[in-house]
């Protein structure tokens, strides 16, 4: 993976949950009721969250391990990282519900109909959303430690890190701010993009391969 590269998914997948966070129809809603009622009166915002999910599903990851590369490899790094990305392969199942919700909303089911499947799902998904945000803000916050003690990141930065994800859940469980929240995930996208730019990889072609390619010419 080139630097540029993993700097680049390292900042995508936080910045993508940041806007789906911003655009959720539903975030002050006080019951699946007025969840279902949110989606219907607000399909294109809950059609672009799935669109986000999807970009964030498939850019966290590898942003993760990117980043990661900017670490020493400890046992604090291990438990952080570890919890980080245990969160984050929980987010496809987490997005399930938003689309049952839009494909609810788009075959036009009442919102009552729509409140009882949402609230019907597998026990799974509420078991991949519990871990999911148990997990990612435990783990961005212990990389943010991390950051501090080792000083990979300057100590602004690092302290941005840190706090960061606590920040999203306070606003999430007790502030209802969809801006605040998307200010938290931006703060992550900027550390993580930060240490991706750190990252201490070789990218250098292997010597083995340049020995080879005068015989390859010859």
């Amino acid at each position: 993976m080139r630097r540029a590269t993993g700097v680049a998914l390292a900042v995508i997948g936080p910045a993508a949950v940041g806007i789906l966070r911003l655009l959720l129809p539903y975030y002050t809603a006080a019951d699946n009721t007025a969840t279902a009622r949110a989606v219907i009166d607000a399909p294109g915002r809950e059609n672009a969250v799935l669109w986000l999910g999807l970009i964030a599903t498939l850019t966290l990851v590898p942003g993760l391990y990117a980043a990661r590369e900017a670490l020493a490899p400890s046992r604090l790094r291990d438990w952080s990282f570890g919890l980080t990305l245990l969160g984050y392969l929980c987010l496809p199942i987490v997005l399930i519900g938003d689309a049952l919700l839009w494909t609810a909303a788009d075959h036009n089911l009442e919102p009552a109909t729509i409140a009882r499947l949402y609230g019907g799902l597998h026990p799974s998904y509420d078991i991949a959303l519990g871990v999911f945000i148990l997990a990612h803000v435990i783990g961005t916050t212990l990389i943010g430690v991390l950051c501090l003690r080792s000083h990979a990141l300057p100590p602004l930065v690092a302290w941005l890190l840190t706090i960061s994800q606590p920040l999203h859940f306070l606003t999430t469980v007790f502030l209802g701010l969809a801006w605040l929240d998307l200010i938290a995930w931006m703060l992550t996208a900027l550390a993580m993009g930060w240490l991706a730019a750190h990252a201490h990889v070789e990218y250098a072609e292997p010597s083995s391969a340049r020995s080879t390619m005068p015989a390859l010419r010859s």
